[in-house]
Formats: C-alpha cells, sequence, structure tokens
C-alpha cells in the first residue's frame, strides 16, 4: 500500500513515467493497483491528446481513442473549436495574402530596419528579386539624400513620438533608376516583436507628369486661367494671364471667377 500510495502521489504530481504492476493478485490490494494502473492510462492518453492538440496534429492517431466522461467530452470540444479557429486564421491568412499581392502599392515590413516582408508590387518598383529585397536594410534602398530623414522618422516612430505618416522619398532601384516615391508608414507588431508597416506607393510618372504640365502652363505665350466649373473658383492662373491682367497669382487663386470676368459674360 505505501509503494502504490508513493506511485499515487508521482502521478498526481505529473509524473507518468512510474510503473504500476501487474502482480496477478487478486486481492483488495490486487484491485487498487489495476485502478491505479487504470487511472494512470487515462492520465496519459489524456496527456497525449492534449499534446497532439496543442500542435495542430489534427489527425494524430492517439485522437480517435476515446475518453469517457465530461474530460472526454471537453477534450473533444476542444479539437472542433481548435480546428475551426485554425481554419479561420488560414482564411483570414489567405485574404489578408491575395490583398497584399493584389495592391497597386509597395507594401513592405520593416523589423529592426531590415525588410522581413515585401509584395510583388515593392518587387517591381526596386527590381530587386525577393530574395534579395529579404532582410535587406530598408535605408540601403533610399537615396543617400534621403537617408537621414528616413533614420530620424524611423528612430522617433519607435521612441513613440508622432513624425509625419506620410511623406516622399527616393528609391534607387538594381539598375540606378531613381524612383520617386509617397510613403504612408504605421507601427505594428510582426511575430510579436515592434516594427513598421509601409505602403510605397510610386509617383514616379505622376510627377513627371505635373511637371510637364507645369512647364507647358508657364511658358506658353498665351494667358490661361483653371477654375472650378460648379463653383467658380480659380485654381491655378500663369504668369502670362498675370502680366496681361495687372494681376499676383496670389490675388486670383482661390478667389471666384466672377472676379476678373465681366458678369454679362
Amino acid at each position: 500500500l505505501r509503494r502504490l500510495a508513493t506511485r499515487a502521489d508521482a502521478i498526481s504530481e505529473g509524473d507518468l513515467s512510474v510503473e504500476i504492476r501487474d502482480e496477478g493478485r487478486i486481492d483488495e490490494i490486487g484491485s487498487v493497483r489495476s485502478a491505479f494502473r487504470n487511472t494512470k492510462d487515462y492520465v496519459e492518453i489524456i496527456t497525449k491528446q492534449s499534446e497532439a492538440l496543442s500542435r495542430q496534429e489534427f489527425d494524430a492517431e492517439v485522437l480517435e481513442a476515446e475518453i469517457p466522461g465530461r474530460v472526454g467530452e471537453s477534450l473533444a470540444r476542444m479539437r472542433t473549436d481548435l480546428e475551426q479557429f485554425i481554419d479561420e486564421i488560414e482564411r483570414e491568412r489567405k485574404r489578408y495574402t491575395t490583398l497584399v499581392e493584389q495592391s497597386s502599392d509597395g507594401i513592405v515590413v520593416v523589423r529592426d530596419g531590415r525588410c522581413v516582408f515585401v509584395n510583388d508590387r515593392f518587387v517591381e518598383i526596386t527590381g530587386y528579386d525577393r530574395a534579395a529585397l529579404v532582410d535587406r536594410q530598408f535605408i540601403d534602398l533610399v537615396v543617400p539624400e534621403d537617408r537621414d530623414l528616413v533614420r530620424e522618422r524611423y528612430g522617433k516612430r519607435f521612441r513613440g513620438e508622432s513624425p509625419p505618416s506620410q511623406y516622399e522619398i527616393g528609391l534607387e532601384s538594381e539598375t540606378g533608376e531613381r524612383r520617386l516615391v509617397e510613403l504612408s508608414v504605421a507601427r505594428i507588431d510582426h511575430d510579436g516583436e515592434p516594427a513598421v508597416l509601409v505602403n510605397v506607393r510610386d509617383i514616379t510618372e505622376r510627377t513627371r507628369l505635373e511637371r510637364t504640365y507645369h512647364e507647358l502652363f508657364e511658358n506658353v505665350a498665351d494667358g490661361l486661367i483653371i477654375h472650378d466649373p460648379d463653383t467658380g473658383e480659380i485654381i491655378d492662373v500663369n504668369e502670362r494671364f498675370c502680366e496681361m491682367n495687372g494681376y499676383d497669382p496670389s490675388e486670383l487663386v482661390g478667389e471666384s471667377i466672377g472676379k476678373i470676368v465681366a458678369d454679362d459674360e
């Protein structure tokens, strides 16, 4: 009885390595020994099923073993709930991945200064292979004249300050081409570690078109004025128009077109 009590105490403390041998006794001691052995087997099956569930091994053979009573019912519910939870997480991950990969903007996760995730669009913007970008210092992709700005704002964000979350910088592609991009930056947790999520919008072509438009607008020989057809608000005027009519641009932009157009026109 003392030996059985010692082994029972060990089992109650989580030590399932103890052995309770069947010595073939048919008296009360034999019955108690058999009961303890069955209890140990019961606890071992519960332990193995719990371990399989914790590893998400839902097809493990041990899960097919029937466990009677409330404990068995609880483990069965746990298995069902955990499978549903994992399935939902996987569906969310796939939805998130689809969103990220189909984004028209580049998306980068930066942790400890290094790119730990990049989407296809960022690969396209930079011209680098994905393998060459992952684990690369993000700052190495930034043109030299913008690196101090990026370092400063990255540091402030991790010190709990609130630097501008949206700003423009230049990136240098693998071929040496400079791309003007607009960054939208937010601090996040990635795999339990602080990181930043960077949305990268390539505005190179837009900026080039805006510059071309501005040059044409200002260098044309005629006076030009642009206004909102609905509100009549003057949006822009060129220098030639101002010279012809004796205005400074600041006197017209934001004013009503009625300021320079006669009522009967």
